[in-house]
């Protein structure tokens, strides 16, 4: 039985490792013609898989400007997911794709942001994706943004397993409420958007159907464990 009472255990946050919908570019080849690029910063490197066989695959550095260029080149819609690292890394790599798919004449951008943007969060990554979204407005290119809710697998995987032992979920929640969604099914939101031949020039918001308490998603976790 997991617990959750809401206060503030510790600032290790993971939550931004989670902003990757799974097996978008896969969805993408079925009927279209879709080219993957595996991203790298610093001294990590590409690793192996980390493109789809059946699909072209351009690497490039995030700090790289002309080596962004040179994978965008020849792209008609772009499909932009975000890099992990600190927020300071991940608000350059942001402004790196954006400025790189502007001056390659990129016809649409379509961005992966998170529901957690307003101007009063405390989020460490909410003024990360209200830059990225700004910069989207500015660039000069069309652009759908697609703001996603926090991944179920994520809850999941991170807090509510770990606290099977303890028997308490301790996180700053308060009162707010969290509407899960699973990685397959925005992986298949962001290909229906990218994939269609007139893509609408909104933001829009990828969660699951029905908002919840954590000591609901708590509680539910501990009845089925």
């Amino acid at each position: 039985m997991c617990e959750s009472n809401g206060a503030w255990k510790r600032h290790n946050d993971p939550r931004h490792r989670s902003h990757r919908p799974r097996g978008a570019s896969r969805r993408l080849q079925v009927g279209h013609s879709a080219t993957t690029w595996s991203q790298w910063s610093g001294t990590s490197k590409p690793q192996a898989g980390a493109c789809h066989p059946e699909s072209p695959c351009a690497f490039a550095d995030y700090e790289d400007d002309s080596a962004l260029k040179r994978a965008l080149a020849g792209i008609d819609d772009l499909v932009l997911i975000s890099s992990d690292g600190d927020a300071s890394a991940v608000m350059r790599h942001h402004a790196n794709a954006i400025e790189a798919a502007a001056a390659t004449s990129i016809r649409h951008i379509t961005f992966t942001s998170i529901v957690d943007t307003d101007e009063l969060s405390p989020f460490y990554f909410s003024p990360v994706y209200r830059d990225a979204e700004h910069r989207l407005a500015g660039c000069g290119e069309p652009s759908t943004i697609l703001r996603c809710g926090l991944y179920s697998d994520f809850i999941l995987q991170h807090w509510l397993a770990p606290c099977q032992s303890p028997g308490e979920l301790v996180l700053p929640t308060g009162h707010g409420r969290v509407a899960p969604i699973s990685r397959d099914d925005v992986a298949a939101a962001v290909a229906a958007v990218a994939a269609k031949p007139d893509k609408p020039r909104i933001i829009q918001r990828i969660t699951g159907h029905r908002a919840l308490a954590f000591d609901e998603i708590a509680a539910s976790y501990g009845k089925r464990s």
